[in-house]
């Protein structure tokens, strides 16, 4: 048993000894069975989890943080729902919590950037330099259009300027500025 425990506890034979000696031996088997404990030995599974989500690393260790805080929070709380069993870990609950503060992450920061692989989507020079002729092109478009279809236009897409409030503000139907913004789309295209 003592040798179990010194390989468990990453303990030398010497200092177990001690702390049997000492009575202490209760109170480091405690810490072995804390909740924190079990879960951080998989700490890069979490991190391999959350990365599937499509965060970066550093962003990932930070989601994993944020998880061992509300886990320990939850666990002082007498919460029952992180563990199946006194002992076995409840890993969907984990992993609905790492979601959820993944999800909760990227709201905040409107950083929108999700992913079906573990990788972040990024631009090469050739799909940047296709980006900008497609938007050349878009503004060469609306210069052609009529003034008043050009303003609605700027003021609903490119303000972001809800096609309800403008039609409060200014008196004209909503479904002309509906109409309006489908035919600028339809030319757009």
């Amino acid at each position: 048993m003592i040798r179990a425990l010194v390989g468990a506890m990453r303990m030398s034979p010497n200092t177990l000894s001690l702390f049997y000696a000492l009575g202490c031996l209760e109170l480091n088997l405690h810490i072995m069975t804390r909740l924190i404990d079990r879960l951080a030995l998989k700490n890069e599974d979490w991190i391999r989890v959350v990365c599937s989500f499509g965060a970066p690393r550093h962003e990932a260790q930070d989601v994993v943080q944020n998880m061992y805080i509300k886990m320990h929070e939850w666990e002082s709380k007498g919460k029952n729902s992180i563990l199946y069993n006194k002992n076995e870990v409840n890993y969907y609950f984990v992993f609905k919590v790492l979601r959820t503060l993944f999800l909760d992450e990227k709201r905040a920061t409107k950083n929108y950037f999700l992913t079906n692989s573990s990788k972040l989507f990024e631009h090469s020079n050739a799909e940047e330099m296709a980006i900008q002729n497609l938007t050349e092109d878009i503004k060469q478009r609306i210069e052609g259009l009529h003034w008043y279809d050009k303003r609605v236009f700027n003021i609903v897409c490119i303000q972001k300027i809800s096609m309800l409030q403008l039609s409060q503000q200014t008196g004209i139907s909503y479904h002309s500025i509906k109409r309006t913004i489908k035919k600028v789309k339809e030319l757009l295209k």
